[in-house]
């Protein structure tokens, strides 16, 4: 038995048919070029013939095209299913020029991420000098759980609340519910770095876009994820962000609104510690800016 095989087989009961064909559109288009089929097998750890029935179901629905060279890339029969994604989530349209502004702005990384109930999907990212990491691609999902969405939670009913708490460490969790409170009155939420190496956080980043190409490895996969929450520390009070004194920031986030209510996330990533307090209002002000600029009435 081969090496992919045996992922493969190891991946089965967590990998049904559909997840399978979702990896591969999502492998191409990840990848921005056209991929062989024996390249999909090798990055998905399947097996040439499952990824060649696969392809041939796409290919019949014109989701994928294969070309002269046998290599396939996304197909013209994926239009009208983005045209309907419109209309059916606003993923404000324009976004790509404002974050590459404000990391230009900043020199910090920027995501913009969709908040739904229980996934919180990165819809836009810009690379700066430094911060969030961006090994994490558009359209990686990642489970809803504290402190991610903060500023979007912020904004819901109670008992969404109480369940994003829940997901938090429990000696965390008074913290956060006083930062709820916080970010809807002050619309931004600045979160600490504590003891934690940045490079940490590149490390695990890098981590899970490894795991998300294999639809088997989705178990450790959330374990990352919830290993990056996990480092993650409350948000700043009001007061500690007033004070002189140098801080350590993870990101900066802020809420954007579409059609009436907070929908989407923006992330600004510093990464770093000793921000002063001017830089720190900077940054704020900059972010904040922006979430304004595409927010949707």
């Amino acid at each position: 038995v081969t090496e992919s095989k045996s992922a493969e087989s190891a991946g089965q009961s967590g990998s049904p048919p559909t997840e399978r064909v979702v990896a591969v559109v999502e492998l191409l288009a990840g990848r921005g070029e056209p991929l062989s089929a024996s390249e999909i097998a090798g990055r998905l750890d399947l097996n040439r013939s499952t990824v060649g029935l696969i392809l041939g179901a796409l290919e019949n629905a014109g989701w994928v095209a294969r070309r002269p060279d046998r290599r396939y890339e996304l197909g013209v029969g994926l239009v009208g299913v983005a045209e309907a994604v419109r209309d059916a989530v606003p993923l404000l349209r324009g976004h790509d020029r404002a974050l590459r502004a404000l990391a230009d702005r900043t020199g910090c990384g920027v995501a913009l991420v969709h908040i739904g109930t229980s996934e919180a999907t990165i819809v836009g990212i810009a690379r700066g000098d430094a911060g969030i990491p961006t090994h994490v691609g558009v359209g990686t999902r990642l489970p809803l759980a504290a402190p991610l969405g903060a500023t979007v939670v912020a904004h819901r009913p109670p008992n969404l609340r109480r369940a994003w708490l829940d997901t938090a460490a429990p000696e965390l969790r008074e913290d956060l519910s006083a930062a709820l409170e916080n970010i809807f009155d002050t619309g931004v939420a600045v979160f600490a770095l504590g003891r934690t190496d940045p490079r940490l956080f590149v490390l695990l980043a890098e981590m899970s876009e490894v795991l998300a190409a294999h639809p088997g490895r989705v178990a450790l996969r959330r374990k990352v994820f919830d290993m990056m929450t996990a480092l993650a520390a409350a948000p700043y009070d009001p007061d500690r962000m007033a004070a002189e004194e140098p801080l350590s920031i993870s990101f900066i986030a802020a809420p954007v609104a579409a059609v009436g209510r907070p929908a989407y996330e923006l992330q600004l990533g510093p990464m770093r510690t000793g921000i002063g307090r001017a830089e720190r209002e900077r940054m704020v002000s900059e972010l904040l800016i922006t979430a304004r600029e595409l927010g949707m009435d």
